[in-house]
């Protein structure tokens, strides 16, 4: 995935996305970063206090609130950890031309060629691995 054109696709979802605040993109960018550098295209596990400090979200109940946020809306698959000390994990979504997010808040899942969000997950874990 290449870093300048993803980010440039998710911004122009954005525009089109009521739902999206501040602190969804202070931390969809932390998430973002950190995956691009450490994930290599798949799941990454993350520290919340780090990206609390990388997006400058200093509630712990808001980051939490914003992660499950950008997970209910399609951008990311996040995975809270059931094991305390273990750490939670992330996958960033690819998105391209004709990718949209359903802004009912009734259908929270990603559309994209008409798969649900596991499955465009598990199709992108499956191709990195290829």
């Amino acid at each position: 995935m290449e870093f300048m054109s993803h980010l440039e696709q998710v911004n122009r979802l954005w525009r089109k996305d009521n739902r999206i605040l501040l602190e969804h993109i202070s931390l969809y960018y932390a998430l973002f970063t950190w995956w691009y550098c450490y994930g290599n295209g798949q799941q990454v596990a993350i520290s919340s206090e780090r990206m609390m400090q990388r997006s400058k979200i200093k509630s712990k109940e808001m980051y939490e609130e914003t992660l499950e946020e950008l997970d209910a809306y399609g951008y990311i698959t996040y995975r809270p950890s059931n094991v305390k000390g273990q750490p939670a994990t992330i996958a960033i979504h690819s998105f391209d031309l004709e990718t949209k997010v359903k802004t009912n808040t009734d259908e929270r899942e990603l559309v994209f060629k008409g798969f649900t969000s596991d499955m465009l997950f598990d199709w992108f874990v499956r191709r990195r691995r290829a």
